[in-house]
Protein backbone atom coordinates (compact mmCIF):
# COMPACT_ATOMS: atom_id res chain seq x y z
CA UNK A 1 0.00 0.00 0.00
CA UNK A 2 2.90 2.36 0.64
CA UNK A 3 4.11 2.26 -2.96
CA UNK A 4 0.73 3.07 -4.56
CA UNK A 5 1.95 6.63 -5.21
CA UNK A 6 4.50 5.25 -7.66
CA UNK A 7 2.19 3.09 -9.79
CA UNK A 8 2.37 5.41 -12.80
CA UNK A 9 6.10 5.99 -12.75
CA UNK A 10 8.83 4.47 -14.91
CA UNK A 11 11.26 2.51 -12.74
CA UNK A 12 14.88 2.51 -13.85
CA UNK A 13 17.42 0.24 -12.17
CA UNK A 14 21.10 1.04 -12.35
CA UNK A 15 24.14 -1.05 -11.46
CA UNK A 16 27.93 -0.80 -11.26
CA UNK A 17 28.42 -1.79 -14.90
CA UNK A 18 26.80 1.42 -16.17
CA UNK A 19 29.93 3.49 -16.73
CA UNK A 20 30.44 5.61 -19.86
CA UNK A 21 32.97 8.10 -21.15
CA UNK A 22 31.72 11.70 -20.72
CA UNK A 23 32.89 12.19 -24.33
CA UNK A 24 29.99 9.96 -25.41
CA UNK A 25 27.70 12.87 -24.43
CA UNK A 26 29.48 15.35 -26.71
CA UNK A 27 26.30 15.78 -28.80
CA UNK A 28 24.20 16.38 -25.69
CA UNK A 29 26.44 18.75 -23.72
CA UNK A 30 27.69 22.27 -24.41
CA UNK A 31 31.42 22.04 -25.32
CA UNK A 32 32.41 24.38 -22.48
CA UNK A 33 30.49 22.27 -19.96
CA UNK A 34 32.06 19.04 -21.24
CA UNK A 35 35.52 20.62 -20.97
CA UNK A 36 34.82 21.66 -17.35
CA UNK A 37 33.62 18.16 -16.44
CA UNK A 38 36.77 16.51 -17.77
CA UNK A 39 39.07 19.19 -16.35
CA UNK A 40 37.68 19.25 -12.79
CA UNK A 41 35.99 15.89 -12.26
CA UNK A 42 36.52 12.78 -14.40
CA UNK A 43 36.59 11.37 -17.92
CA UNK A 44 34.10 8.59 -17.09
CA UNK A 45 30.71 8.63 -15.40
CA UNK A 46 29.53 6.95 -12.21
CA UNK A 47 26.45 4.70 -12.74
CA UNK A 48 24.02 7.21 -11.17
CA UNK A 49 25.37 9.90 -13.49
CA UNK A 50 24.92 7.63 -16.52
CA UNK A 51 21.30 6.89 -15.70
CA UNK A 52 20.46 10.55 -14.98
CA UNK A 53 22.19 11.93 -18.08
CA UNK A 54 20.75 9.22 -20.37
CA UNK A 55 17.21 9.91 -19.22
CA UNK A 56 17.20 13.67 -18.67
CA UNK A 57 19.54 15.22 -21.27
CA UNK A 58 17.79 14.14 -24.51
CA UNK A 59 14.37 15.44 -23.36
CA UNK A 60 15.90 18.59 -21.88
CA UNK A 61 17.79 19.41 -25.08
CA UNK A 62 14.77 18.66 -27.26
CA UNK A 63 12.71 21.15 -25.22
CA UNK A 64 15.46 23.77 -25.31
CA UNK A 65 15.64 23.47 -29.11
CA UNK A 66 11.88 23.53 -29.74
CA UNK A 67 9.56 25.19 -27.23
CA UNK A 68 10.47 25.69 -23.59
CA UNK A 69 6.81 26.08 -22.71
CA UNK A 70 6.42 22.36 -21.96
CA UNK A 71 9.97 21.71 -20.70
CA UNK A 72 9.07 20.90 -17.08
CA UNK A 73 6.32 18.42 -18.01
CA UNK A 74 8.39 16.73 -20.70
CA UNK A 75 11.23 16.07 -18.26
CA UNK A 76 8.89 15.31 -15.35
CA UNK A 77 9.94 14.58 -11.78
CA UNK A 78 12.89 12.37 -10.91
CA UNK A 79 13.16 10.41 -7.67
CA UNK A 80 16.53 8.80 -7.02
CA UNK A 81 17.63 6.22 -4.50
CA UNK A 82 21.35 6.92 -4.07
CA UNK A 83 23.69 6.84 -1.12
CA UNK A 84 26.26 9.47 -0.19
CA UNK A 85 29.37 9.16 -2.36
CA UNK A 86 27.52 7.75 -5.37
CA UNK A 87 28.25 10.81 -7.52
CA UNK A 88 24.69 12.15 -7.52
CA UNK A 89 25.74 15.81 -7.07
CA UNK A 90 27.49 15.84 -10.44
CA UNK A 91 24.58 13.81 -11.82
CA UNK A 92 22.05 16.56 -11.18
CA UNK A 93 24.28 19.63 -11.55
CA UNK A 94 25.32 18.76 -15.14
CA UNK A 95 21.71 18.94 -16.46
CA UNK A 96 21.24 22.20 -14.49
CA UNK A 97 24.19 23.93 -16.20
CA UNK A 98 23.16 22.47 -19.57
CA UNK A 99 19.63 23.84 -19.09
CA UNK A 100 20.90 27.31 -18.15
CA UNK A 101 23.68 27.48 -20.75
CA UNK A 102 21.61 29.54 -23.22
CA UNK A 103 19.93 31.82 -20.70
CA UNK A 104 20.10 35.55 -21.47
CA UNK A 105 18.70 37.21 -18.31
CA UNK A 106 19.52 36.09 -14.77
CA UNK A 107 16.40 34.86 -12.99
CA UNK A 108 16.05 32.33 -10.17
CA UNK A 109 15.40 29.15 -12.14
CA UNK A 110 17.00 26.50 -9.92
CA UNK A 111 16.60 26.01 -6.18
CA UNK A 112 18.73 23.35 -4.45
CA UNK A 113 17.70 22.54 -0.88
CA UNK A 114 20.18 20.75 1.40
CA UNK A 115 20.10 19.86 5.10
CA UNK A 116 23.64 20.92 6.11
CA UNK A 117 26.22 23.65 5.66
CA UNK A 118 28.82 21.08 4.59
CA UNK A 119 26.65 19.89 1.69
CA UNK A 120 25.95 23.48 0.65
CA UNK A 121 29.70 24.11 0.32
CA UNK A 122 30.20 20.88 -1.69
CA UNK A 123 27.36 21.56 -4.14
CA UNK A 124 28.38 25.23 -4.52
CA UNK A 125 31.94 24.19 -5.34
CA UNK A 126 30.73 21.62 -7.90
CA UNK A 127 28.41 24.06 -9.71
CA UNK A 128 31.05 26.78 -9.70
CA UNK A 129 33.51 24.47 -11.45
CA UNK A 130 30.90 23.32 -13.98
CA UNK A 131 29.83 26.88 -14.81
CA UNK A 132 33.32 28.29 -15.40
CA UNK A 133 33.37 30.45 -18.52
CA UNK A 134 29.63 31.27 -18.31
CA UNK A 135 27.85 34.33 -16.97
CA UNK A 136 25.68 32.31 -14.58
CA UNK A 137 25.16 33.67 -11.07
CA UNK A 138 25.47 30.90 -8.47
CA UNK A 139 24.60 31.87 -4.88
CA UNK A 140 24.49 30.06 -1.57
CA UNK A 141 22.81 31.04 1.66
CA UNK A 142 24.24 30.00 5.00
CA UNK A 143 23.36 30.72 8.62
CA UNK A 144 26.66 32.48 9.35
CA UNK A 145 25.89 35.11 6.71
CA UNK A 146 23.76 38.11 7.68
CA UNK A 147 20.15 37.66 6.56
CA UNK A 148 19.87 41.38 5.75
CA UNK A 149 23.03 41.33 3.64
CA UNK A 150 21.82 38.28 1.72
CA UNK A 151 18.41 39.87 1.22
CA UNK A 152 20.04 42.94 -0.28
CA UNK A 153 22.40 40.85 -2.44
CA UNK A 154 19.60 38.69 -3.91
CA UNK A 155 17.47 41.73 -4.72
CA UNK A 156 20.37 43.54 -6.41
CA UNK A 157 21.63 40.54 -8.36
CA UNK A 158 19.10 37.74 -8.75
CA UNK A 159 20.86 34.36 -8.81
CA UNK A 160 20.28 31.76 -11.53
CA UNK A 161 20.89 29.01 -8.98
CA UNK A 162 20.37 29.28 -5.22
CA UNK A 163 21.73 26.64 -2.83
CA UNK A 164 20.10 26.89 0.58
CA UNK A 165 18.94 25.14 3.78
CA UNK A 166 15.18 24.84 4.50
CA UNK A 167 15.12 27.21 7.50
CA UNK A 168 17.02 29.91 5.64
CA UNK A 169 14.75 29.44 2.62
CA UNK A 170 11.67 30.21 4.74
CA UNK A 171 13.42 33.34 6.10
CA UNK A 172 14.07 34.61 2.57
CA UNK A 173 10.55 33.75 1.37
CA UNK A 174 9.11 35.72 4.30
CA UNK A 175 11.36 38.68 3.47
CA UNK A 176 10.54 38.43 -0.27
CA UNK A 177 14.27 38.27 -1.06
CA UNK A 178 13.57 35.87 -3.93
CA UNK A 179 10.80 35.24 -6.43
CA UNK A 180 9.79 31.74 -7.56
CA UNK A 181 7.98 33.07 -10.62
CA UNK A 182 10.62 31.68 -13.02
CA UNK A 183 11.53 28.56 -11.03
CA UNK A 184 12.12 25.64 -13.40
CA UNK A 185 13.89 23.05 -11.26
CA UNK A 186 13.72 22.19 -7.56
CA UNK A 187 16.31 19.79 -6.15
CA UNK A 188 15.96 18.15 -2.74
CA UNK A 189 19.21 16.44 -1.83
CA UNK A 190 19.36 14.10 1.20
CA UNK A 191 15.55 14.26 1.19
CA UNK A 192 15.32 11.66 3.96
CA UNK A 193 16.98 14.15 6.34
CA UNK A 194 15.06 17.15 5.01
CA UNK A 195 11.64 15.52 5.39
CA UNK A 196 12.29 14.14 8.86
CA UNK A 197 12.72 17.65 10.23
CA UNK A 198 10.06 20.29 9.82
CA UNK A 199 12.36 23.40 9.62
CA UNK A 200 9.67 26.08 10.06
CA UNK A 201 7.18 24.03 8.03
CA UNK A 202 9.38 24.65 5.00
CA UNK A 203 7.78 22.22 2.53
CA UNK A 204 4.16 23.54 2.64
CA UNK A 205 5.55 27.10 2.71
CA UNK A 206 7.59 26.47 -0.43
CA UNK A 207 4.82 24.65 -2.32
CA UNK A 208 2.29 27.37 -1.46
CA UNK A 209 4.68 30.04 -2.70
CA UNK A 210 5.29 28.15 -5.97
CA UNK A 211 1.50 27.85 -6.42
CA UNK A 212 0.94 31.55 -5.84
CA UNK A 213 3.90 32.95 -7.83
CA UNK A 214 4.16 30.73 -10.90
CA UNK A 215 2.11 31.92 -13.88
CA UNK A 216 1.59 28.28 -14.87
CA UNK A 217 -0.21 26.81 -11.86
CA UNK A 218 -0.96 23.35 -13.26
CA UNK A 219 0.79 20.25 -11.80
CA UNK A 220 4.22 19.68 -13.31
CA UNK A 221 5.10 23.39 -13.53
CA UNK A 222 8.48 22.69 -11.87
CA UNK A 223 10.88 19.77 -12.42
CA UNK A 224 11.43 18.18 -9.01
CA UNK A 225 14.54 16.07 -8.45
CA UNK A 226 14.47 14.24 -5.13
CA UNK A 227 17.46 12.28 -3.83
CA UNK A 228 17.23 9.96 -0.85
CA UNK A 229 19.28 7.10 0.57
CA UNK A 230 16.21 5.47 2.16
CA UNK A 231 13.37 5.66 -0.34
CA UNK A 232 11.47 2.70 1.04
CA UNK A 233 10.95 4.05 4.53
CA UNK A 234 9.12 7.29 3.79
CA UNK A 235 7.30 7.01 0.47
CA UNK A 236 4.27 8.95 1.73
CA UNK A 237 6.43 11.89 2.81
CA UNK A 238 8.33 11.80 -0.48
CA UNK A 239 5.06 11.77 -2.43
Amino acid sequence: HKSIAWLHTAKIHYDNSMVKAFDSYSNELQPKLLTNIKKHFATDTFPIQTVLLDNVLPILNFSLRTTRKHLTRRVGDVLVNASTGSGKTLGYTIPIIQMLSKRTVNRLRVLIILPTKLLINQVYETINKLSQGTALIISMSKMEYSLKEEHKKFLQNEPDVLIITPGRLVDHLNMNSISLRNLTMLVLDEADHLLNQSFQNWCPELMNRIRSEKVDQMPGNVIKMVFSATLTTNTEKLH
